[in-house]
């Protein structure tokens, strides 16, 4: 086994000092990951673990493989067969023990971070900034992989397992980026070629993130990498065709396992209300990357905003995307940088409705791994010009310092339900689904009046959504259904009985409405004949 190593570390162009160095900074990454997080590790399974995993049977074997990889629907593990397996090596490992689970993630974001390093080192002593970073290529890219390492709008990655999903596609984004970039460079390219192709492969078939990735890929090539010679040039069309050809995997998923309850464009949710919604938790994804508190682990559900409703958002976003075409042209690594953030954004955070989970801070994971390996060489360099490019490992040091005190804290959110929730309430006091959690963390407690308390207003805050909501709704009988159903739950029961009258205005034959209304007005003491069911 260990002479089949060294020869592949040899045709690939690794050396054995390399592995060591990498092997070393992996070691060092998991300590990091685990002094900082370590107090989550315990903490129990929240939100979508309970449904993905816990409850999830198809996960509680290894076999037969068929069962794994064809997930229930609308689960987050649905159509995305490389995250299922992995989850289900962690329950082969322990069970539900979140403390595996957990673990797992830490060592994934770990990985990330390595190839992270990779990425950022090989670019900067790549032909188009050498000239600028190759002396000082090494600690830059170290830097860089340690602010995204312990940045806090990574914790949720690494705390919340379900969020598994987007470290999982992340690291072979990155392995598919860095494997392109060794490629290009060794002198034995094709089985970097084919590892880039595998990786992409399995990133389509962990989350639709991927999409972006064949597309990034290109784009860093030309812009750092130049001219192909002609020996590159059949390099570059056979790994940009084998990128392309791994599309045909995200494809076959979507089309066969679809996450219909969740995403797509039959909901009630239009193109233009998602794409305004994106226009208000975009710019607090941004306030999270230079002040990261506030943190959540549940957006809620899309908002009825219209694009007027948000303006300045919006005019933001466009700014942004406009600066980084320009600086594509004019400034070529920042404006990869940003196209790239907008490319990996644009599946959760355009007009592709999510209509289960308006933002997470999750998405933000790759785009917070491409603004830390722009953030750092750009301020080394600034500080370089002016002589003090000693002074650049001081500011790393205490902003890494101060990140990492933030991050663990979040943690210790991590591993205490009620705290973690409270946490989401007091960001979002209008999020009734977070009220829901906390008053059910708080029942499990046996905290029962403060449980009670929370439901209540958790059951306010959801009448005031579906009021909001009523107007765009396309089946509006079924929304004034649901929207009764919870004016009964509330204990409002003329409103109900009204609502179950406007519903039986548009369909007299809805049998549920028809006996819901009667019993309602039974119970109000009304005369007159309100309809029987059949």
């Amino acid at each position: 086994m260990f002479a089949l190593l060294r020869r592949l570390a040899q045709y690939s162009g690794v050396s054995g000092a390399g592995i060591g160095r990498s092997l070393l900074r992996t070691l060092l990454f998991l300590a990091l990951v685990a002094g900082i997080y370590g107090r989550a590790l315990p903490g129990p399974f929240v939100f979508d673990d309970q449904t993905a995993i816990v409850e999830n049977e198809s996960l509680h074997g290894l076999w037969p493989l068929s069962r794994v990889f064809a997930q229930p629907p609308d689960l987050t593990t649905s159509g995305r067969p490389v995250v299922a397996l992995s989850f289900a090596l962690d329950y082969a490992a322990a069970g539900a023990d979140p403390r595996v689970f957990r673990a797992t993630n830490f060592a994934i974001h770990a990985l990330c971070a390595l190839l992270l390093a990779g990425i950022v080192r090989r670019t900067l002593v790549g032909p188009r900034l050498a000239d600028r970073f190759a002396a000082s290529a090494e600690p830059i890219a170290l830097a860089a992989a340690l602010l995204f390492l312990v940045h806090p709008l990574a914790s949720e990655v690494v705390c919340y397992v379900s969020a598994r999903t987007e470290s999982l596609v992340a690291l072979f984004y990155l392995a598919t980026l860095y494997g392109s970039i060794r490629a290009s460079a060794s002198e034995r390219p094709w089985i970097w070629v084919a590892f880039a192709i595998a990786c992409s492969v399995l990133g389509m078939a962990s989350k639709e993130v991927m999409v972006s990735a064949p597309l990034v890929v290109a784009l860093h090539d030309v812009v750092f990498l130049g001219p192909a010679d002609a020996r590159r040039r059949r390099v570059r069309i056979a790994l940009w065709s084998g990128l392309a050809a791994s599309w045909a995997v995200l494809g076959f998923l979507i089309a066969t396992q679809p996450r219909t309850e969740s995403a797509g464009f039959a909901l009630w949710v239009t193109p233009l209300v998602y794409l305004a919604n994106q226009c208000s938790v975009l710019p607090s994804y941004l306030r999270l990357l230079f002040w990261p508190t506030g943190l959540r682990i549940d957006y809620g559900l899309p908002q009825p905003l219209a694009l007027g409703d948000v303006r300045a958002g919006a005019a933001l976003l466009v700014g942004l995307f406009a600066l980084s075409l320009y600086a594509l042209r004019r400034w070529p690594a920042a404006g990869f940088v940003g196209v790239a953030c907008f490319a990996i954004l644009a599946p959760s955070s355009s007009i592709v409705p999510i209509v289960s989970e308006v933002g997470a801070e999750r998405r933000m994971y790759l785009p917070l791994a491409a603004m830390s390996a722009l953030a750092v060489p750009l301020v080394w360099l600034g500080l370089a010009r002016v002589g003090r490019a000693w002074l650049g490992w001081i500011v790393v040091s205490a902003a890494a310092l101060a990140l990492a005190l933030v991050s663990a804290d979040r943690a210790g959110d991590h591993a205490d339900e009620i705290r973690l929730w409270r946490a989401d309430v007091a960001a979002a006091p209008g999020n009734a689904r977070a009220r829901y959690n906390l008053s059910g963390a708080l029942r499990r407690a046996g905290r029962e009046s403060e449980a009670r308390e929370e439901r209540a207003a958790a059951v306010r805050g959801e009448i005031d959504f579906y009021s909001r909501i009523l107007p765009f709704q396309p089946d509006r009988a079924r929304a004034l259904g649901d929207l009764a159903a919870i004016h009964v739950v509330a204990g409002e029961l003329a409103r109900a009985e009204q609502l179950y009258g406007e519903l039986l205005e548009i369909d007299p034959s809805d049998a549920s409405a028809l006996r819901m209304r009667a019993r309602l007005r039974a119970h109000l003491g009304l005369s007159g004949d309100a309809g029987a069911a059949p």
